[in-house]
């Protein structure tokens, strides 16, 4: 999919789609996004927040696939495995979390 990912501290988190140069999707956090992650081989985002929490989208139709929380305090930081069936994140209450999809 040509498309591109844009986060900001205002908790949105815009989808673009580049071959026509348009939004196609807000999405909306609770705090400022952190970190996007494009999943691999799937049409899949995966975004971190100052909300505390790590959420799984859907980009073709912009749907919350999954949320997960755990963090007590702002996320810093998000990876995903090579498999794509596992995220890491990271964050100011200096903990890391592994959840599993």
């Amino acid at each position: 999919m040509n498309l591109a990912a844009t986060g900001g501290m205002d908790g949105k988190l815009c989808i673009w789609d580049l071959t026509n140069l348009r939004l196609r999707h807000t999405l909306q956090h609770d705090d400022g996004v952190v970190k996007v992650v494009w999943y691999p081989n799937e049409p899949y985002l995966v975004s971190a927040s100052a909300d505390k929490s790590v959420r799984l989208w859907d980009v073709r139709n912009g749907l919350l696939l999954r949320k997960f929380t755990g963090h007590q305090d702002v996320l810093m930081d998000l990876a995903l495995s090579k498999s794509g069936k596992r995220i890491v994140s990271g964050g100011d209450d200096q903990v890391v979390r592994v959840f599993q999809l």
